[in-house]
């Protein structure tokens, strides 16, 4: 397990989004290293901060669903509608539904409406 944040470590020092995820991941629970809920936030800012679609689309998920972080439907649409401007098909159909239940955003059937048809257009059926 020290091999494998001795890795992660070394890309999250050069910006790798995913690393800091998974690394992130590691000490939010203690897994191979002492829990640290600070750093494990510190690390999926760094995520954030990379810009990496597949990034922002998982810790969207995270944030929405309080897994491997702390519940926040507020914070997770912030993620989701970075990652669905920049044309996540996923991500604008989990902001659509968000919108659509008023879940972290004020309801709003048009913008609803407006991603759900933008990941429709992307591909989601």
């Amino acid at each position: 397990m020290m091999k494998v944040i001795e890795s992660l470590t070394s890309k999250v020092m050069q910006g790798d989004g995913p690393s800091c995820l998974r690394l992130g991941r590691l000490y939010y629970v203690g897994q191979g290293v002492e829990r640290n809920v600070r750093t494990a936030m510190a690390l999926y800012y760094s995520a954030e901060l990379s810009g990496d679609v597949d990034t922002l689309r998982e810790l969207g998920r995270m944030f929405l669903e309080g897994d491997f972080a702390p519940a926040d439907a507020r914070r997770a649409a912030q993620i989701y509608r970075k990652a669905a401007d920049m044309g996540d098909p996923y991500s604008q159909l989990a902001l659509g539904r968000m919108y659509q239940e008023g879940t972290g955003v004020e309801y709003s059937s048009e913008k609803a409406w407006e991603y759900i048809s933008a990941a429709a257009r992307g591909g989601m059926a």
